[in-house]
């Protein structure tokens, strides 16, 4: 008798390393490494996991992902912007309207250390979204001299 498949089985709902409704915290050596590893993460979820991720540069960095993300000609979209304001409210409307307007799937932010609050607030914050959404957010940071 022939295999029959569930089609539900099929389908990857959570990405390994990149598990929905959570925050996770990634650590680089200093900001060109930042910017390498963010492009690495954004090359990784457009290609293998076709997921649209947005990048919010809390540090002006914008041009610099860019140059080094690959354009693969992947059908998953990448946005990367530079956020002037670190107010994680700011941030968290920012990132819910890319989600619900442009098919956002993951969200990276960097560097972590400049978002603006207390780091219970931020952290509460952070959580609440990737929860609410359904989708990873990760926090990049490097040590700043």
């Amino acid at each position: 008798m022939p295999k029959t498949f569930d089609m539900a089985e099929e389908i990857i709902t959570q990405i390994p390393g990149y598990e929905t409704g959570k925050v996770h915290r990634v650590n680089a050596d200093d900001e060109i490494g930042a910017s390498f590893l963010i492009a690495k993460m954004v090359s990784d979820l457009r290609t293998r996991w076709s997921t649209g991720v947005a990048v919010l540069s809390l540090d002006g960095h914008k041009d610099a992902i860019e140059a080094i993300v690959p354009s693969d000609g992947s059908i998953a979209k990448a946005v990367i912007l530079d956020q002037k304001n670190p107010d994680v409210n700011v941030i968290d409307r920012k990132l819910r309207g890319l989600i619900h307007r442009q098919f956002i799937r993951a969200a990276i932010i960097s560097p972590s250390g400049a978002l603006k609050g207390s780091p219970d607030f931020v952290s509460n914050a952070l959580e609440r979204l990737a929860a609410s959404e359904k989708i990873p957010v990760i926090l990049v940071d490097y040590p700043t001299i």
